[in-house]
């Protein structure tokens, strides 16, 4: 019998609040165990609503027990790329998604990328 890996998801976003509510609803409905999933958010100096929908979206992150959340607060916007490498920095997960803000996952996203 093969366990199941850690997942890391790294999530870059920059003013994405009319987004960021779908595309933290797909990861929350994943099939793959919860407490396997590492969901990292690095808030790349937005302007917007963004900080104040994934803070209000913590509480239920935690309801779902995720193996580790984390929030990152830059005061400037880094880019894409050195804000993935930021993130990437303290991930754990065997496997790594670099997720944008934009994208909604399928429930069997990581359920199917493992098998």
């Amino acid at each position: 019998m093969t366990s199941n890996p850690i997942i890391t998801i790294n999530l870059v976003i920059y003013n994405g609040g009319k987004y960021i509510r779908h595309c933290l609803d797909s990861v929350l409905k994943q099939s793959y165990p919860h407490e396997l999933i590492e969901l990292n958010i690095l808030d790349n100096g937005s302007t917007d609503s963004t900080s104040g929908v994934i803070k209000n979206l913590e509480s239920r992150i935690s309801d779902l027990r995720f193996g580790k959340f984390s929030l990152v607060e830059s005061k400037e916007n880094l880019g894409m790329w050195p804000g993935q490498e930021k993130l990437l920095a303290n991930s754990q997960g065997k496997y790594i998604v670099v997720l944008s803000v934009d994208v909604i996952l399928d429930p069997d996203f990581i359920k199917n990328a493992i098998e």
